[in-house]
């Protein structure tokens, strides 16, 4: 069993229709899947080595609990796609250190400390599903800023030297899930402020606020935010007086 989880390679040559017919008894569905949901899925998506996993979560006790805890592991469990320390940055435009990684299933906030040089994960201050994720915006200037624009709740800034890999690996996880791209849109200017949306004011958003916003992302088709306040602004009459619980039967 330890050759199995631990050979990419060996692994990399079985699948489901093989549990029954292979020559190792030990080899049954069930482990199978187990095997599966360690690796990922490496036929869609480049994955299957981690080569994204730059801070190793795969191997850290303290990242496996949060996800343990907070992820969703039913059907199959969330694996890591991507980890990396970047700059997030707050709603008074203050930059803090954190730990971006994201799953076949979402986006996650991390804190963390170190401990006999070990890295600790200590609380998760957010986590975002992928499917939630409706657009990013990125400035082709030298400032390395790009943003999430997440309308159900609220936008999150960042800025990073691993940019264009971070969108790349999110896009990629996302087409899986919702079966067409993410709409990645492209600004001149340094600094996003004026793109995003803050958690305080999300909170005076009605659900028609959050549909204008969802038009806006997809009516820059052109991929550039030289006209995005106009979008943002301009009337429109949405019905929306139900409870909006997913952005999918928009598109």
């Amino acid at each position: 069993t330890a050759f199995l989880i631990f050979n990419s390679y060996f692994y990399a040559s079985i699948t489901v229709d093989h549990c029954y017919e292979f020559a190792l008894p030990m080899i049954t569905k069930p482990l199978l899947q187990c095997i599966t949901s360690f690796y990922g899925d490496s036929d869609s998506i480049d994955f299957g080595n981690f080569q994204y996993d730059f801070l190793e979560c795969r191997n850290n006790k303290t990242f496996q609990s949060i996800i343990d805890k907070y992820g969703d592991n039913f059907p199959e469990r969330e694996h890591i796609c991507l980890s990396v320390e970047l700059i997030k940055i707050n709603k008074r435009s203050k930059e803090q250190e954190r730990t971006l990684a994201i799953t076949n299933k979402a986006v996650y906030h991390l804190r963390h400390r170190e401990k006999n040089k070990k890295r600790k994960y200590k609380k998760l201050l957010r986590r975002i599903s992928i499917e939630q994720i409706v657009a990013i915006t990125s400035s082709i200037s030298d400032s390395n800023e790009f943003a999430f624009h997440i309308p159900q709740e609220y936008d999150t800034r960042y800025k990073s030297k691993h940019k264009h890999m971070i969108i790349s690996v999110l896009a990629s996880v996302y087409k899986k899930i919702e079966g067409r791209n993410l709409i990645v849109m492209e600004t001149t200017n340094k600094t996003l402020n004026q793109f995003i949306v803050t958690k305080d004011e999300a909170k005076k958003q009605t659900n028609r606020d959050k549909l204008r916003r969802v038009e806006t992302y997809v009516l820059s088709t052109d991929n550039e935010l030289s006209d995005f306040d106009a979008y943002r602004d301009r009337d429109r009459e949405i019905d929306c007086e139900e409870p909006l619980q997913s952005f999918s039967s928009f598109f």
